[in-house]
């Protein structure tokens, strides 16, 4: 658990705090044993004083200890938070894949609510009460060691007790934050497909879904929440019974003259003040024991292997593209590409085309450097891409992808996604019109710092893709990926977007996943890929006359003809 939080000074001064707290609560009853024994004590003012003091300073001193103990722990789950989301952006994208993005986000923050409860609540009052019963011991062993025996054996009594609470606690904790992240990834799903469900009547069914995990989710808390209900009233039952134990034991002592009055009455005062504390105590175990379960998807994503930003050297030259004998596998079993050599010569378009399911987005992610192949190597020139620098070969790429990647903020901030130079909004409006998009936003009134939305949820289909292909202009990188980039353009916006990509073509590397043979027929290369492989290369009309598949695509207009 350490791996989580590291102790500070702001923690060790909030502990130093609690000690004086401790200490100065645990000196009241002695001063209160002298007034009993000694009543004539009590004509002296000081004593009056003495222990009003002591209580205040108690309470105030209290209340900045626990205040530095919280802000500790605030300070701790911010930083675990940071690192949970670094892992994320900083991590090898293979294994954030792994992932539903709703479970993922239910985990960094839910789960380490949990954590942030520990340490806010928990600790500070588990540190604060173990003090005191520390302290309180230690006098209670120098005024009575037969009494103080007594409540040593409840406290055996309670840790044991807890033992077989802290286990089930654990076990029914990891399974309700395992059932909350699936419920938080199904309603994020939901609202993001909320019109899918809607035209196809399926709000009912998706309902019972939602129903079955909420409910499946209350099942599991209220075994968990038996659990938890049990932990202070066995505290207290052990407790309670240990002062009537005392009572009893101390009475008939005090009775034979071997106890004083004001002693057994110290000593009560004491076991009084520890009731909170050991009930702290109990507490602490119980969420704990929680916490152990909350915590085993944070270690899995803390232990993400991070991308190596370091490694590698800048490219000396860049100019072609090329893959040699690539194989790649989500899982190490099912292969999605197989031994895929393809070149992408300087400024060519090539398109690359096939059934769906054949590999070609995987392809494409490949190139831009977002996986590694298991086998073989991709090259830019003569250098591959794990001898290169991450960033720098990544900087040579920009991706328009089919799911039109846009980000919360406005219009401005998606066209300069990525960019770090200075850029002047005369750029900016030179991209958008050659994206066919300019006019769209003059009408809107705020233009540029027109809000997008949830991935874009302000924007059409069409314009959403054509925002993103303003972003790749402006990037100006060697090699622009088109993903079905113009599958919701209509065909006069698709036409201009055409005959930017010629443009570009002269200065450019283009790589398109095409489905509409008005993109396929322009193209200088057509690669086939079915079922992971190559299985036809060369252009249109060569393609049309030898390969059988490719034939039957454009026949049956698998390939759309407009």
């Amino acid at each position: 658990m350490k791996k989580f939080y590291q102790f500070t000074p702001l923690f060790y001064v909030g502990l130093i705090c609690l000690v004086i707290a401790s200490l100065a609560g645990a000196a009241i009853p002695l001063f209160i044993r002298q007034g009993v024994d000694s009543p004539e004590a009590l004509l002296d003012s000081s004593i009056i004083w003495v222990v009003g003091g002591l209580f205040l300073t108690q309470a105030l001193v209290h209340v900045v200890g626990n205040f530095m103990l919280a802000t500790f722990s605030e300070n701790q789950i911010q930083s675990l938070r940071e690192r949970l989301v670094a892992k994320i952006i900083y991590g090898q994208k293979i294994n954030i894949d792994q992932y539903d993005s709703g479970d993922l986000s239910a985990h960094i923050m839910n789960d380490s609510n949990q954590l942030k409860t520990y340490l806010v609540k928990s600790l500070p009052m588990f540190v604060s009460g173990l003090l005191t019963i520390l302290i309180s011991f230690g006098i209670l062993v120098m005024l009575d060691l037969q009494l103080t025996l007594v409540l040593f054996g409840a406290l055996l009594l309670i840790v044991v007790a807890m033992i077989p609470i802290q286990i089930l606690g654990s076990y029914f904790s990891e399974k309700i934050q395992n059932e909350l992240g699936k419920v938080t990834g199904f309603v994020t799903e939901t609202i993001r497909h909320l019109a899918v469900y809607k035209t196809n009547t399926a709000e009912n069914k998706q309902m019972a879904r939602a129903a079955d995990s909420i409910k499946k989710i209350r099942d599991i808390s209220l075994k968990s929440n038996l659990i938890g209900a049990s932990v202070q009233p066995l505290t207290m039952m052990v407790i309670f019974g240990s002062i009537t134990v005392i009572f009893l034991y101390g009475g008939a002592r005090v009775a034979s003259g071997n106890l004083t009055v004001g002693t057994l009455v110290s000593f009560l005062i004491y076991l009084f003040q520890l009731l909170n504390p050991f009930s702290s105590i109990a507490q602490f175990i119980g969420d704990r024991g929680e916490l152990k379960g909350a915590i085993k998807p944070l270690e899995k994503i803390l232990s993400m292997t991070d991308e190596d930003y370091e490694s590698g050297v800048s490219l000396e030259t860049v100019n072609s593209l090329m893959t040699q004998n690539v194989s790649f596998s989500y899982d190490d079993e099912s292969p999605v590409l197989k031994h895929l050599s393809l070149d992408f010569s300087a400024h060519q378009l090539v398109a690359i085309v096939g059934p769906s399911g054949g590999g070609k987005s995987t392809l494409i992610h490949l190139l831009a450097g977002l996986y590694y192949p298991q086998e073989g190597h991709i090259k830019i020139g003569s250098q591959s891409l794990e001898a290169t620098q991450l960033h720098h070969w990544r900087e040579q790429f920009s991706l328009v992808s089919q799911d039109a990647s846009i980000v919360s903020g406005t219009i401005r901030d998606n066209v300069l996604l990525g960019v770090e130079a200075p850029v002047n909004d005369e750029q900016i409006w030179s991209v958008l019109e050659q994206a066919s998009l300019d006019q769209d936003i003059k009408r809107l009134e705020k233009g540029l710092d027109t809000a997008v939305g949830e991935s874009g949820k302000f924007l059409s289909g069409g314009q959403a893709q054509r925002l993103q292909i303003a972003r790749a202009l402006l990037r100006d990188t060697p090699f622009i990926i088109l993903d079905e980039a113009t599958s919701n353009l209509d065909s006069q916006t698709e036409t201009v977007i055409s005959q930017t990509i010629q443009q570009l073509k002269t200065c450019k590397t283009i790589i398109v996943i095409a489905h509409r043979l008005s993109t396929i027929t322009e193209a200088d290369k057509i690669y086939f890929i079915e079922d992971g492989q190559l299985t036809g290369e060369g252009m249109h009309h060569e393609l049309y006359e030898t390969h059988a598949l490719y034939r039957q695509y454009i026949d049956q207009q698998a390939i759309e003809t407009t």
